[in-house]
């Protein structure tokens, strides 16, 4: 018994030595790849804006802790505009056990984090799948070998992984998952499978809810065929056992999961127009799908990125000319049409992505299924058809060559390197029938290895797709984050008390993230429904997605209310006067549908003169028994309107509703307002026609602005308001401006107008805000305080957005809090000297750690009870 105990252990040994020396290998050959290029494994826009400034948060809050500051954020004011840390940044990490590695990367060693994270999870990924494969029967380290290293350099890790490093918590995780349904399959404890669930769902819940479905169709297809064995009712036990572990697994990680779902319920996206599926893809798309079998592909093509290298398309081959007729390869076989089925239907992608759009970011799991497949066929390689399995390998070439006329020399060489695997695969199996099992076993494991590495060098170098120069070069990420105009900011020892933002250029990157800034821009996936209720309505020139907010855009009445006390870009800091303190009150109120039917400029006009309130808010007041004076519309004069004249136009017309223009052409214009104001030019009815978003193809120039103008898809454009876009040209009361073309293009514009927020009206508004509002205001860690006096009862408005995470006491009692102004907090004052202080505790986190807690006390007295039973039934032997 000890003899094999021991042998066991030396040929896991020999497994994990081989495995890693191979992945270490293949990474030394990508990373030496990206140092030729210069180029680090952060992509522009998501990498660096999302991924790169969330590890960097990450790292700086994890060493304030390790340094003593034990108060963890739960809301902090460099996350948007003040938004939940663990609802907002669960999607990106913060929650994942893996990210706690950068805390010990230094300062300038951020790039080389960046890449050690994604490479570690790669190499986790393929540790999961080998004991997934242990798990499962598959014993032959050979065969698992060439599984492991198919599956950790899978097209969905390079294009995938690379580009969203948690996305690579999809590839890490479901291995676990499988194998901890296989452990109930096999009458285990639900144990490991809960942990599992656990894990995976404090990482990334978005993945862990395909990973979800993915383990549904496993279970399906390994109990088909098996009802008369089973019978119905061991068939609902195991389905209830399942069930079981994973309300127990979400119980184990509830302290994070579930305030990770508040927020998802809440967010902006989740009530976005959902996509109608369409019954089949276009053609190109299956032609791409069908060459994605043979090597990654540079592009996505809706996150069809379901490949392995060659080695895996070789191996679905061969299961499926196979001699072996067990019920295993016969379950891989259902599973394997069974996802080809849905990657080929929209539906499919639809519903992998929560029936949103059309997605397939779940097919990492064909990805898993095709290297299992191919381990599956190198563990029986001796019962291998090798004749069929050759014609076939002729037919997929051929296929492969008349779909690949656009893909040239990389695809000649994908189809060289199937010949030669089909080839290694064939004489294999010969060997194995002669008793050459080993030898066999080392052909196939060395020729699958040269397969990964000839994908990594068709898909990064100039030898096929030259991916790798898509990348950023090293060190730009942390330099786009800490930008100059950052950098101003954090020299310029702005050593103010209380609450204050500053309003960086316009950018879709969470600098503020990076640098621990308030500011007002965001970019993540999961933000406060309110926030885009709030922006939509004022007509943003810039603001076309639900989810991103690349600043204020210089609105004087925006600033003042968000306490916007610095404006830095790259050469200095300017100081803001008119900066309203973190609260501040209103006399009077307006109700929710009354603003609604204003136009934008009117609402922007309506938030500094009113209390904005929706019925929720109203029926709080009632209860308290206070009324107070209504408004319906702004202040007479406070939105002005002007005159605007097309001077001249150079490859650039407008007639008939219809806006044309050639690429780099502009249409000169000349405007008068009735008095100084901040002046907007108003874009209405404009639409780009198009079916898809457009980048930066019509901006507004002046001598004190340019705004880039992009477009939203027709299918958003009533949804995110662009029948009315309000273009800031600054405060004036005449001048000239340009509206301008990036490309091509041709839109509908049904008007032109000029109109203006009166100069005199906001500094009125802003002085009478300003009169009774918060002093001494203090800002720490999840806490807000100030005093303030007010001579007659108020609202008081809080320029932090809404949550019922925020608990808020006045002269130490509760205070009910509502939505005012649309996306902020609010609260009655009664007539006073009072004391605000104001708490935020993450939404259920409370319930959440409750059931944390009893979770992890269950599994302890789970594993003392099994620990005994064992110690008594030695006892008995």
């Amino acid at each position: 018994m000890m003899k094999d105990k021991k042998e066991d252990l030396k040929g896991k040994m020999w497994y994990f030595l081989l495995y890693t020396g191979g992945f270490l290998a293949a990474a030394i050959l990508m990373l030496l790849i990206f140092r030729k290029e210069n180029a680090s494994f952060t992509k522009m826009a998501d990498g660096v804006a999302q991924h790169y400034a969330v590890l960097m948060w990450i790292r700086n809050t994890l060493r304030q802790f390790l340094h003593g500051n034990f108060a963890l954020p739960m809301v902090d004011f460099s996350v948007g505009q003040g938004f939940d840390v663990i609802g907002t940044l669960n999607y990106y990490g913060v929650g994942d056990p893996v990210n706690l590695l950068t805390v010990f990367f230094a300062d300038n060693h951020l790039d080389q984090m960046y890449m050690f994270l994604i490479l570690f999870r790669m190499y986790l990924s393929g540790l999961t799948f080998s004991y997934y494969c242990s798990t499962a029967g598959i014993q032959r380290k050979a065969s698992v070998l060439c599984g492991s290293w198919l599956y950790v350099f899978c097209s969905f890790a390079l294009m995938g992984g690379m580009k969203h490093p948690l996305f690579l918590n999809g590839m890490l995780y479901l291995p676990l998952l499988l194998s901890g349904t296989e452990k109930v399959l096999q009458k285990k404890s639900i144990c490991f499978l809960s942990v599992s669930v656990a894990l995976a769902f404090m990482s990334n819940y978005y993945f862990m809810y395909m990973n979800t479905i993915l383990c549904g169709i496993y279970l399906c297809v390994r109990l088909f065929g098996h009802y008369r064995e089973y019978g119905i009712r061991k068939i609902l036990l195991l389905i209830l056992k399942m069930a079981a572990a994973w309300i127990w697994g979400v119980c184990l990680g509830a302290v994070i999961i579930l305030p990770s779902v508040y927020a998802f319920l809440h967010n902006a996206r989740v009530d976005t127009a959902v996509e109608e599926a369409q019954n089949f893809y276009s053609i190109a798309h299956y032609r791409k799908m069908i060459l994605g079998f043979f090597q990654t592909l540079p592009m996505t093509n809706g996150w069809t990125v379901h490949g392995t290298a060659i080695g895996g398309l070789a191996g679905v081959l061969m299961l499926f000319t196979s001699k072996k007729r067990s019920r295993e390869n016969c379950q891989l076989k259902i599973g394997f049409v069974v996802l080809l089925v849905l990657l080929c239907i929209p539906f499919g992608g639809k519903m992998m992505n929560g029936f949103a759009y059309v997605t397939n970011r779940w097919s990492y799991g064909m990805a898993f299924l095709c290297a299992l497949m191919a381990a599956q066929a190198v563990a029986d390689l001796k019962e291998q058809n090798t004749k069929i399995f050759l014609i076939l390998g002729v037919a997929a070439g051929i296929l492969a060559a008349a779909l690949s006329a656009s893909n040239g020399k990389a695809m000649r060489y994908a189809i060289a390197a199937l010949a030669v695997t089909v080839l290694a695969f064939a004489l294999g199996a010969i060997l194995e029938r002669k008793q050459r099992k080993r030898l066999a076993g080392c052909l196939v494991s060395f020729v699958v290895f040269a397969g990964v590495c000839c994908n990594l060098i068709t898909f990064f170098t100039p030898v096929g797709y030259s991916y790798a120069a898509r990348f950023t070069k090293r060190g730009v990420s942390e330099s786009v984050l800490l930008n100059r105009a950052v950098k101003n900011v954090q020299n310029a020892k702005l050593a103010e008390d209380g609450f204050y933002r500053v309003e960086l250029p316009s950018s879709l990157y969470n600098c503020s993230l990076a640098a621990k800034i308030n500011t007002t821009e965001f970019y993540y996936s999961v933000i406060p429904k309110s926030m885009k209720d709030l922006y939509v309505s004022l007509g943003m020139a810039k603001y076309e997605r639900p989810n991103v907010m690349h600043g204020l855009e210089n609105r004087q009445i925006l600033k003042n209310m968000l306490c916007v006390r610095y404006q830095s870009d790259k050469k200095r800091i300017t100081v803001n006067e008119d900066a309203l303190p973190v609260g501040y009150t209103y006399d009077k109120i307006m109700h929710k549908e009354d603003y609604d039917s204003l136009t934008p400029l009117e609402r922007q006009a309506a938030l500094l003169e009113y209390a904005v309130l929706d019925d929720d808010a109203e029926k709080i007041l009632e209860k308290q028994g206070k009324t107070f004076e209504r408004g319906k519309r702004p202040s007479d004069g406070a939105v002005i309107g002007g005159n605007l004249k097309i001077t001249g136009a150079d490859r650039a017309s407008w007639k008939d509703g219809t806006l044309k223009g050639k690429k780099q052409g502009r249409m000169k214009l000349k405007f008068q307002t009735e008095e100084k104001s901040e002046t907007y030019l108003v874009l209405k009815g404009l639409s780009s026609r198009s079916k898809v978003r457009k980048k930066q193809i019509l901006f507004v120039k002046s001598k004190k602005a340019r705004f880039e103008i992009p477009m939203c898809a027709v299918s958003n454009e009533k949804e995110m308001n662009r029948d009315f876009i309000a273009v800031n040209l600054g405060v004036a009361q005449m001048g000239t401006c340009s509206l301008c073309f990036h490309k091509s293009h041709t839109y509908k514009l049904n008007d032109m107008e000029i109109q203006g927020i009166s100069e005199s009206f906001i500094k009125e508004q802003t002085k009478e805000r300003r009169e009774e509002s918060m002093t001494e205001v203090k800002q720490s860690t999840n806490r807000i305080s100030g005093k303030i006096s007010v001579s007659e009862d108020k609202i008081l408005q809080l320029a932090v957005p809404y949550s019922k995470g925020w608990h808020i006491f006045v002269d130490g009692k509760k205070a009910k809090s509502f939505a005012s102004s649309v996306a902020y907090t609010g609260i009655f004052l009664e007539k006073g000297e009072h004391t605000v202080e104001m708490h935020y505790i993450s939404p259920w986190i409370i319930l959440g750690t409750v059931l944390s807690v009893a979770a992890w006390i269950w599994m302890a007295l789970s594993f003392a009870v099994k620990k005994r039973r064992i110690s008594v039934d030695k006892r008995i032997k």
